[in-house]
């Protein structure tokens, strides 16, 4: 079995004239404080027919993740500061570890699809851990011999000022998105797109995103990529809230 913890210190204590309450039972007429020190984490593999403890790793902030374990000797793990790292389940041994935008703290999933196994994880944060906040999935595979490692970045250009988008824009999305971008009725503000590309902005416009509809049948790509063109060049001060 493996073990994902935070460890502290804290005094506990009663007060005089309470009932005491049967084993098993609760009992609320103690009181709690913590030491204040640091709460450090604990990952730990135990053998429950012995109660062994194999081995152990004391992490700097608290272990606040599931773990989950693959056949093929792979322990995952989630951390505060957002990573999310596979060891070797037999010693602890860290062996690979990526970052990502918010805290780890769900637990991960191994799932396999078309003959191939992935594990994937949310990175949300968690609000009594007080790790970043996201909302993000995040999946990975072995790479087979021969393939890249790596991904080729699309190419974020400055936004334009396009007219028939500017035209399309105020004819079908100042009504949720406001003239100016600024959001109304179901709309959310549109702010800070500079920083996506043309082609992502006008993936969510065709395909659709949370309430907002698909305009696929509506515009043609062209049009698509025109309106998506000009709402990137709305806002641009403002850091995108609604990215995660």
């Amino acid at each position: 079995m493996y073990v994902c913890a935070g460890e502290r210190q804290a005094a506990y204590a009663t007060r005089d004239g309470v009932e005491q309450v049967e084993s098993g039972d609760r009992y609320t007429g103690g009181s709690m404080r913590f030491a204040p020190i640091a709460v450090t984490g604990v990952v730990a593999a135990m053998d429950l027919r012995t109660n062994q403890r194999l081995w152990s790793q004391r992490w700097s902030s608290r272990c606040y993740s599931g773990l989950v374990a693959t056949a093929g000797d792979l322990l995952f793990a989630g951390r505060n500061d957002g990573r999310f790292t596979a060891m070797d389940s037999r010693d602890g041994t860290k062996l690979w570890e990526f970052m990502t935008d918010a805290g780890v703290n769900a637990p991960p999933t191994i799932f396999e699809h078309e003959g191939e196994q992935y594990v994937t994880v949310f990175s949300a944060g968690n609000l009594l851990e007080g790790s970043s906040r996201g909302d993000s999935m995040w999946t990975f595979k072995l790479l087979e011999e021969g393939e890249e490692t790596s991904i080729p970045l699309e190419q974020i250009t400055p936004p334009q000022p396009n007219t028939e988008g500017l035209a399309l824009f105020r004819q079908t999305c100042v009504f949720c998105h406001g003239l100016r971008g600024e959001g109304g009725h179901n709309g959310m503000p549109l702010e800070g797109l500079a920083a996506f590309s043309t082609d992502q902005v006008a993936s969510i416009i065709s395909k659709g995103q949370n309430s907002m509809p698909a305009f696929a049948d509506t515009f043609t790509a062209s049009q698509i990529r025109s309106i998506a063109e000009h709402v990137r060049t709305l806002n641009r001060g403002i850091p995108n809230r609604n990215s995660r």
